[in-house]
This record gives structure tokens, sequence and C-alpha cells, in this order.
């Protein structure tokens, strides 16, 4: 009988991951009437809000200034609206769920395979913990700038005049702090939906890192190759070897088309917002106030961070199915017997192309690509650097 207690770090992981999206009838499992009208209404409330920033967008139409101050914000909602709608409503994304939480291996796990799972788990799960804490500090150090210079304007003895986080349009007279107070008030609830984005980039991380701990132990088996003949007969020791990793690429395959067209957006979006973000800074940089550098350094490390996660996750799936590949290479050696070196011919050809996570099906998320994002991001910056001259 399999021994499920590593196989379960990724469902108390999964679970981690769903509460906050739980807790406003965004997980797309174990439906109810009550969970129904909670999504209604939260995403009633955060839909209203996109519109209105958009609206606004419509009205600074034509100063470029207002705009890149509008753009940094509706860009952002608008990526995290999309991801939120496609969790709750992509049956793709409640078959990666289900295939976590149906998760198991077809053979036990050895002292030293348990070992190695959980270490490749543990390595996984510390990169969604620094996503997380970065859209909370970006998100917080953004909500609260205007209260910090209001408060630092105040201490200074100077005149100043709060104003809102986020930028919407507002049908009534807002001169007098109660009103804008009010504003805050109302507004404070919109930077729930980041927490929320987290719990996606987590549950993603989590079916990645199923994958990537898999791929893993695979790989050890056919490293010790010679210990596993003997121990059973040869053909069920390669149809073990075949099936895994056929199961592997599938599960690689249901992340793939269940996310690529969110990734597809992420990454044009946040490439335009990171590079406006940098324009800002650079274009404010002589007259900007210290708080307001570091609440835009904090929300162009967000979403650097959030771009860098997509493109770890598909260099860790690289990496693994890269060294699996090369596992079967180095098991097909002359001191085994023939009838083995032919059996390793399937998994080694199926084994030549490396798994990896895409944006639209067409770009390959990896490290490399990492750079080149950041790159194009510095050169629209240049850019709009040279249009404003």
């Amino acid at each position: 009988m399999t021994d499920d207690t590593n196989i379960d770090l990724h469902k108390k992981t999964l679970l981690e991951a769903s509460k906050p999206l739980r807790l406003v009838g965004i997980w797309p499992t174990n439906q109810s009437t009550s969970r129904d009208i909670r999504f209604f209404i939260v995403i009633t409330y955060y839909s209203i809000f996109v519109f209105m920033e958009y609206c606004d967008l419509i009205a600074v139409f034509g100063n470029l200034d207002l705009m890149i101050l509008n753009l940094l914000e509706t860009i952002f909602h608008t990526i995290m609206l999309i991801r939120l709608y496609m969790v709750k409503f992509n049956k793709l994304v409640l078959k990666v769920i289900k295939d976590i939480a149906e998760n198991k291996y077809d053979f036990d796990l050895s002292e030293e395979e348990k070992k190695i799972y959980t270490q490749c788990h543990t390595q996984g799960v510390s990169s969604y913990k620094i996503v997380m804490q970065s859209i909370i500090t970006g998100v917080t150090a953004w909500y609260l700038t205007p209260v910090t210079n209001y408060v630092i304007s105040r201490m200074k003895n100077e005149s100043s005049v709060l104003i809102y986080p986020y930028r919407i349009p507002i049908f009534f007279n807002v001169t007098s702090f109660e009103k804008i107070v009010a504003i805050y008030i109302c507004e404070m609830g919109i930077n729930y939906f980041p927490v929320c984005y987290g719990g996606t980039c987590n549950m993603i991380g989590t079916a990645v890192n199923n994958v990537c701990c898999q791929l893993t132990v695979l790989t050890y088996r056919v490293e010790n190759l010679n210990k596993f003949i003997n121990e059973k007969h040869e053909y069920s020791i390669f149809h073990h070897f075949c099936e895994s990793h056929l199961r592997i690429i599938q599960l690689t395959q249901n992340i793939d088309r269940a996310f690529h067209l969110a990734f597809l957006n992420e990454l044009l979006l946040l490439t335009i917002l990171i590079s406006l973000i940098i324009y800002s800074i650079i274009l404010h940089f002589d007259e900007v106030e210290i708080v307001d550098l570091i609440s835009s350094s904090a929300c162009a490390l967000l979403l650097i961070s959030i771009i860098g996660l997509n493109c770890t996750m598909s260099q860790n799936l690289i990496d693994k199915s890269t060294e699996l590949h090369n596992a079967y290479w180095n098991a097909y050696r002359s001191d085994i017997p023939v009838s083995y070196q032919k059996l390793l011919i399937i998994p080694m050809i199926c084994s030549q192309v490396p798994l990896y996570l895409t944006a639209g099906q067409f770009y390959i998320y990896s490290l490399p690509n990492f750079v080149n994002i950041l790159k194009t991001s510095m050169a629209y910056a240049s850019m709009l650097r040279t249009v404003n001259a």
C-alpha cells in the first residue's frame, strides 16, 4: 500500500492557498448557494470598481502623466479580475485542482524517496511565500502612501489634502476630510483581491511543484535502475517508468491548457505595467517624495516577482525533465542487458522535449526569457521617456 504522508503535503499546501478564495466564494470546488451569493456580491463590487477606473482613464485621456498614474492601477486590477473569473468558471482549472487532490503513486516510496520528495516540496513552497509577502507589502505600501504623505505634511505644519488611494471618478464634492475617509473605507475591500490573486499563484505553484516532485522521484528511480531491476521483473519496471512519465506529461499539459491564456494576458499587461512604473520613477525622481518612491519600488518589485514566479515554475519543470532525460541516457549503457537497452528507448524518446509552461501556448516561460521580459520593459520605459522629452 502506498504511503500517502508525503503526497498529502501538496494537498495541505493547496488547502492553505484556497483559504482566501473560499472565504469569498471564488474557489471552484464544493459549490453551494451561500458561496455563490458571496461570489456574486464580491465580484460585482470589484467589477464596478474596475469599470470606474476605466471611466477615470477616459476622463484623463490626453494627459500622459495622469493616464500613466491611472494605468498603474487599472492594468493591475484588470489582471486580477480576469484571473479570478478564470479560476471560478474555467473547468480546466477544476481539473488541475482535482489532479492534486486525487494524486497518488502506484508504488511505495522508500525512505530516501520520501526525503527527496519532502526536500523538493519545501524548496517550492518557499518561493510562493516570497510572492505572497511581496503582494501584501506592495498593496499595503500603495494603499497607505497618501495617508503617509498627509501625516508627514501635517507634522511639518504644511498644508496638505488627503487624496483617496485608488483613482476612480467621484460624483460628489470630496473636499471634506470626513468624505475622503469614507472613500478610504469603501476602497479598503479592494486590498483583499490581491491576496486572492496570491492564492491563485500558490495554487498554480502547488500544481507545478507536485509535477516537479514526481519528476525528481522518477529520476532517482532511473538513476538507481540496477537496484530496482534486481527486485522486480524488467517489464514491470519499464512499464512503471513509461506510465509514470506519461502521467506527469498529462498533468503538465493540464496546467498549461488551464492557464496559458491567463499567462499570456499577464505577460503582455505586466510588461507594460512594469515599464510604466519605471518611467514614472525616472520622470519624477528629482521631485518625488521618499514615501512615493518606496511605494512605487515596492509595486515594481511585486510585479516583477509575479512574472519571475511564472518563469521560475516553468524553469523548474524544464530542469527536472531535463534531469530525467539525462538519467535515461546515463542508464543506457553497455553493462545492462540488451533487452533493457531496447526498453529504455521509448522513455528516452518521450523525455527528449522538456516540460514547460507557456503564455498562449507559444511563448515559453524560462529564466532567460524572464531577463528578456525585463529588457523589454526597460525598452518601453526608454521609449516613453524619449516621446515625452
